[in-house]
């Protein structure tokens, strides 16, 4: 993804009858810059909400109102293709938590099913882990305010709030016993991305790591797993995007860089030719350029991660395992669009504004010629299916991969589940690929 100044944001936070001659009035400011045909589109769209505001059979409170115009930029936003998208307010929080792994709390996790809320799991160094909360307590109020007969979803919105700000938690621990008042403060929790690192062979010392997303710290979270892993003495490495949506363009850019000594990493192709930008590997970010690396891909490889994939295999730096790419190969502009300054509460526009290019000039978005034949994604070095067993399996053990390793065994526990093993027929391939053999293929 890659992000831009919000422009021209400020109509949204007029009343609905002048909305868009607002904005009218701005694109007629920035006639140089604005088409004729905008300006025209622009001022029916006003003229069409203003009459509806005005002699619409019910009359419209400002709720519904701005439903409609939410309505509207959703219904039209959504038919420029299948990425784009307006958010509200209410959605674009959890949007940017996601985009960026991480989100605003006290650090744990509730477990599913059981009375709100108990605590499942918390991560390391957040404000409920330092103030002593352990898997198994049961928060029974959040500010003084009981929780009793509130959904989860509810319950967990208490909790959560502005960074810096602070919220008194009353806890009840494990045995059930005396109750007890915590206040923390709310801090930005990141959620880890690289979820696993460890010797899948320690026998020839090759290392595993799995990457679910390119967040703010994944490339500090990968630095660490490489540490720990050349101290093993690691020398080979199988990186894991099966599964892997992506995330943040310049994130998954520095990740591959720390593969790559030179040379582009991805293009990227605007609309008109002469924007078109090309980042190259800065010599200076990379840490290991020699280590032999296989990289593991499947339907679900997407965005981010197939920038990654198609960079080391454009350079011959890694070959991949597995199955065709989802082909999700295009850059989606994230404006942040302002409606109260006071109450800091704004919308997000996501369109779709460029194409990614690997090194070799290919096309990652996949498209549906005449002959309906889908193209784009990237096709593997060796091509490795698993089973659908085995494929439910490997999806069900990302997930636990989530859960912190120190509170990992109390989760299983609890949920009455085991943790799937690492290997499959995908990463015996890579193994094998890394031993310099050539292992049978699925065609």
């Amino acid at each position: 993804m890659v992000r831009r100044d919000a422009r021209n944001a400020f109509f949204l936070s007029l009343p609905l009858t002048v909305v868009l001659a607002g904005a009218v009035f701005v694109l007629r400011g920035h006639a140089n810059e604005r088409s004729d045909r905008v300006y025209k589109q622009a001022d029916l769209i006003a003229k069409v909400l203003a009459l509806v505001d005005s002699n619409y059979v019910e009359r419209f409170d400002d709720d519904k109102s701005w439903q409609l115009v939410y309505d509207g930029l959703k219904a039209s936003t959504g038919k420029l293709d299948r990425y784009s998208v307006f958010l509200t307010p209410e959605e674009s929080r959890p949007f940017a938590e996601e985009t960026h792994k991480n989100y605003v709390g006290v650090g744990f996790s509730a477990l599913p099913g059981a009375p709100v809320i108990t605590v499942d799991f918390l991560f390391a160094g957040s404000p409920a882990e330092k103030a002593g909360i352990v898997a198994g307590d049961r928060v029974v109020a959040v500010g003084g305010r009981s929780l009793e007969g509130l959904a989860m979803d509810e319950a967990i919105q208490l909790v959560k709030g502005e960074p810096g700000t602070t919220v008194r938690l009353t806890v009840r621990g494990p045995d059930g016993g005396a109750s007890r008042d915590v206040e923390l403060e709310r801090a930005r929790i990141v959620q880890p991305t690289v979820l696993d690192a460890r010797l899948v062979d320690p026998e020839r010392k090759v290392g595993y790591v799995y990457v679910e997303g390119f967040g703010d710290s994944t490339v500090d979270e990968l630095d660490l797993a490489m540490e720990r892993l050349v101290a093993q003495g690691m020398t080979a490495l199988i990186i894991d995007l099966r599964y892997d949506g992506g995330g943040l363009l310049d994130v998954c850019r520095l990740f591959a860089n720390r593969f790559l000594p030179a040379g582009p990493i991805v293009g990227i192709k605007y609309r008109d030719e002469k924007e078109g930008v090309t980042h190259a590997a800065d010599p200076a970010q990379c840490r290991w350029p020699t280590l032999p690396l296989a990289l593991l891909v499947n339907g679900q490889t997407a965005s981010a991660a197939e920038i990654v994939a198609g960079a080391l295999q454009d350079h011959k730096r890694a070959l991949l395992v597995g199955d065709r790419t989802y082909g999700k190969g295009v850059v989606q502009s994230i404006y942040q669009l302002p409606l109260d300054e006071a109450s800091g509460r704004s919308a997000t526009l996501k369109i779709t504004t460029a194409e990614y290019l690997t090194p070799a000039g290919r096309i990652i978005e996949k498209s549906v010629t005449r002959k309906q034949k889908v193209l784009g994604g990237l096709e593997p070095d060796v091509r490795v299916r698993l089973d659908e067993a085995r494929d439910g399996e490997l999806t069900r053990r990302i997930r636990l991969l989530h859960v912190p390793e120190k509170w990992r065994d109390h989760h299983l526990a609890a949920t009455r589940q085991t943790l799937p093993d690492a290997r499959d027929r995908q990463v015996d391939a890579a193994l094998a690929v890394l031993r310099g053999e050539t292992p049978a293929q699925d065609f």
